[in-house]
This record gives structure tokens, sequence and C-alpha cells, in this order.
């Protein structure tokens, strides 16, 4: 606040002043009319931006989803089963059987990892790396956009357990807890460190990883500053990460 004000927009020190309205107990019709207005101008201007993200980032989560991606993974996952074709056959005909969903949830996780966000987050994973996030947070960072809570469904996905999980997860924690990496200069190595889990809850205190404010900025000011709030913020959090992540790795 102190760079914006000094530098940015240079405001003056000036005196506050604010008349105090009367204060009267409000009558059930106002109180209805004012709700009944501001919630109708959100949906109308902020409601539309919010959807039209959520959309997007959807698109680029589901898509493309080529048949042989299912085929491949459908293959290997019969292939490394031990009991009989006909029980197995069985078993996958059945949408409730245990077979039958982690099958669905290898098909979810395989296209998840292959779609376009997928490609981009390992693409854009070295970025992460000096906060020691592999490309599997970085997808869940990038597909948080709209709310931040969605992480921890990508992550769900991501390692084959499916988009209904939540933060009490036994599953979750427990593959999070045994999670390594499986290349490069870690390999080996825990992903899921003191200092990468702490910068990872700093990382999400900081940034902006919420579409209806980024929307609302947007409607109030205009979309430069939206996005100037989105990239500032995502940069300090950023660098909070990596900081750290460096600091902590080395006590």
């Amino acid at each position: 606040a102190w760079v914006m004000n000094r530098w940015i927009l240079k405001i003056k020190t000036q005196p506050f002043i604010l008349e105090m309205p009367d204060y009267r107990v409000p009558t059930f019709r106002n109180i209805v009319i004012r709700m009944w207005e501001r919630g109708r101008e959100f949906v109308i201007q902020a409601g539309t931006m919010i959807l039209a993200i959520s959309v997007v980032v959807w698109a680029l989560l589901y898509f493309p989803r080529p048949a042989e991606v299912a085929n491949d993974v459908r293959a290997d996952f019969v292939a490394a089963q031990t009991i009989s074709a006909a029980e197995l056959e069985s078993a996958l005909q059945n949408p409730e059987s245990d077979l039958s969903q982690k099958l669905d949830h290898r098909i979810s996780g395989a296209y998840i990892e292959q779609s376009y966000l997928g490609r981009f987050g390992k693409t854009v994973q070295p970025v992460f790396d000096p906060a020691g996030f592999d490309w599997k947070i970085t997808v869940g960072i990038l597909s948080s956009f709209p709310a931040r809570e969605v992480i921890i469904a990508t992550l769900g996905i991501i390692y084959n357990l499916g988009a209904d999980v939540d933060q009490g997860s036994d599953d979750l924690r427990s593959i999070i807890a045994r999670e390594k990496w499986s290349d490069g200069p870690r390999k080996g190595q825990p992903i899921y460190t003191l200092p990468v889990v702490i910068g990872l809850m700093v990382f999400f205190a900081l940034c902006m990883q919420c579409g209806a404010t980024v929307a609302v900025i947007a409607k109030e000011l205009s979309w430069k500053w939206a996005l100037a709030s989105f990239t500032s913020m995502t940069v300090i959090s950023w660098a909070a990460a990596v900081l750290i992540y460096q600091i902590g790795s080395r006590l």
C-alpha cells in the first residue's frame, strides 16, 4: 500500500471527513429491496464474468479428450490385475465396484495430465520449481483460479482418487505423504516437505485465486486494474513461496 501510494497512485494525505447518518431500525421492505438490487447487480455484471472464467478453466482441464488415452489406461489397468478375465470383466461392468471406480479415476487423472491446462502446467512447472512445486501442484494452482479450494478436487483427480475428495480425505493425505520426485536432481525425495507445505499455504493466502474478486475489480475499475492486481499478487505470492522453500530447505 505504501509503494502504491508513494510512487504509483501518488496520493497526498487528505483529511478524512465522514458524515454519520442517523441510526434507525431498517424496515423489512427496504432490506428486501436492497438485497434484490445488490444481488441482481452482482449476478448480471460480475456473475457473467465469473461464469465465463469458470467455463474457460473447465474447458482447458477437459479438452482434448482422445479416446486412445482411455484405451491405453484401461489396457494397462487390465494387464496389472491378477484375477481371472471373467471376474475382471464382471467387475468393470459394475459401476459401483472398486475396480471400476479405480479405473475411472485413473482415466480421469490421465485426461487431466494431457489436457491443455495439464500440458501448460508441465510447461510452466520450472517457474514454480524454486518453490518446490512439481507439475501436479502447478496444475492444481492453475486450475484453482476461479476458487482456491478447487486445488483439492484437482489433486484428487490427478492422484486417481476422483473429484469428490475433500481436505479430510485419508486417501489423499496418505498419497501426498508418500509422493516423491520421479526425476531431476531431487529424484526419490519427498515432494510435500514442511517448507513446500508452508510455502503453498502462504502462496494461497497471498495470491488472488478468486475469479469473483477479479471480476468485481474489473467491474468497479477496469480490466487493466484487475489484471494488474492479479499479476502483482501472484508475483508476490510466488516470491514468498520461493523464499520460504529456499530458506526452509536449508535449515
